[in-house]
């Protein structure tokens, strides 16, 4: 992450706008964590995790030692409809689980196949820092 952010810091001009999105799991509606935690019974799992955890932690901290002043930390929901199968695994496809076993993807894939036809939310925590 440090890399990443030193990057940012170097191209970003002085008083520069950063807007970032991190993955998140906070807050969704009600049906939609039902959906979520049925998907993460499927897959074996406690939760889904990000290529760099770090980000959703600790952003504060990181940004401000990249010398960024955080100016606002948000959580939205992005609304996804799941028209069809393929769609549905592309969702599917789309998150990191690096560790999930082939066998546990094919009870995810039935998850989130189930949701065809259903508007589905997914988190996503915005961060918007001044350089």
């Amino acid at each position: 992450l440090e890399p990443a952010l030193a990057e940012v810091r170097r191209v970003l001009r002085p008083g520069g706008i950063l807007a970032a999105t991190v993955p998140t799991s906070r807050p969704m509606p009600l049906r939609d964590a039902a959906r979520w935690g049925r998907l993460l019974v499927a897959l074996r799992s406690t939760g889904l995790s990000s290529p760099n955890d770090q980000a959703r932690t600790s952003a504060h901290g990181h940004l401000s030692a990249s010398g960024l002043e955080l100016l606002s930390d948000e959580v939205r929901g992005f609304r996804v409809d799941v028209v069809a199968p393929d769609a549905a695994d592309r969702l599917l496809d789309g998150l990191y689980l690096p560790d999930v076993p082939r066998s546990r993807l094919s009870a995810g894939r039935r998850v989130v196949r189930s949701w065809v036809g259903r508007r589905v939310t997914v988190p996503v925590r915005r961060l918007v820092a001044r350089g």
